[in-house]
């Protein structure tokens, strides 16, 4: 048994939010979310999403002046940031929640994004991140998540292996 990779596996899995996760949420009123019981908590949000306002220094704003005059510019950006009612417009971002109970709270994974090309960088307006690809959410639930697919592929496998020498030790026992 390849121990590195069980204790590996272990290490995420003790990182990870503890407990029962689930699929929670009401449509009426939000989206789904992945959720556990804490206790003394509740139910609380391991993976959802969370209304963010849109900002003036959205990136989605760089270079309007550059096919649009000064006047057709703050339109497009007073309608980009405000609804015909003046209200905030806002975004969905994907979140996870970080830190420990009861403390916990909503960060969206992109504030918690691993760049391709500079995978220490915590922000995208650090220099050295001069593409916004990323490679992975520093989070230990995003990386738990991340990783689940071939965790169990790899501990099923495993378990395979060890009926396999379990059934052939019996077989030459009996024998």
């Amino acid at each position: 048994m390849n121990t590195d990779r069980f204790d590996e596996i272990k290490a995420r899995r003790d990182a990870a939010t503890p407990g029962e996760w689930h699929w929670a949420g009401n449509l009426d009123n939000g989206d789904p979310y992945l959720a556990t019981w804490t206790p003394g908590l509740g139910r609380c949000v391991v993976m959802g999403h969370l209304r963010v306002e849109r900002r003036a220094d959205d990136p989605r704003l760089q270079g309007i002046h550059e096919f649009a005059d000064e006047q057709e510019a703050r339109a497009i950006r007073r309608d980009f940031l405000r609804d015909r009612y003046n209200e905030p417009r806002t975004d969905d971002r994907l979140c996870f929640t970080d830190g420990d109970p009861p403390l916990r709270t909503l960060v969206p994974a992109r504030d918690q994004a691993v760049f391709e090309v500079a995978p220490n960088a915590t922000s995208r307006k650090d220099p050295a991140v001069y593409r916004a690809d990323i490679a992975g959410i520093r989070n230990p639930d995003a990386r738990f998540i991340e990783h689940s697919r071939g965790d169990v592929d790899w501990l099923i496998g495993e378990v395979e292996r060890l009926r396999n020498l379990l059934f052939d030790t019996e077989n030459r026992e009996v024998a």
